[in-house]
């Protein structure tokens, strides 16, 4: 009888518990709306260049292609998700490449605010070819930073960040 009165007990402590829990969980707040992204692409089209890229932002190492990110232009458009890529003269992985090019696009998730980069490099040299690719996602955005990271909040790995070009 004892046996029944605490399964009893306890089936009632947890329908109270279920019955008091409320409907209304917490929405999350978007990260970036559709109106700040303006700063990232401005109206029709926005130049930022690299300032720095981090193999490991929390620890403020500077990956083996940071050099070779610095001198580039990403310009980042509003009516397209494909972000044009000037590459500068410092080449990644070969000072004498034969060819080399960059595949940049940018998404955003209206639901939830998110927007990530994803990015591809490569180059030729003679036979040989080298290619790497990253996705990261949008941490800061102002009129003169853009922080693109992976990893947690505060703990970032890889990193880019960028800032307005030049006029």
């Amino acid at each position: 009888m004892l046996k029944a009165f605490c399964i009893a007990g306890t089936l009632v402590f947890f329908l109270f518990l279920v019955a008091c829990q409320s409907d209304d969980a917490p929405v999350a707040e978007l990260k970036f709306t559709k109106d700040q992204l303006q700063t990232l692409h401005g109206e029709s089209g926005r130049t930022w260049k690299v300032s720095v890229v981090y193999e490991n932002y929390s620890q403020t190492e500077f990956s083996r292609f940071n050099n070779c990110y610095k001198d580039d232009l990403y310009t980042f458009s509003s009516d397209t998700t494909a972000v044009e890529v000037s590459l500068g003269s410092v080449r990644c992985f070969w000072p004498d490449a034969t060819a080399e090019s960059a595949t940049v696009n940018y998404t955003y998730d209206e639901q939830s605010g998110r927007v990530f980069l994803e990015h591809g490099r490569a180059e030729q040299n003679g036979g040989f070819f080298y290619s790497h690719f990253f996705v990261m996602e949008l941490v800061e955005l102002s009129e003169n930073r853009v922080f693109f990271a992976s990893g947690e909040n505060g703990r970032y790995s890889k990193a880019i960040v960028f800032e307005p070009s030049s006029p």
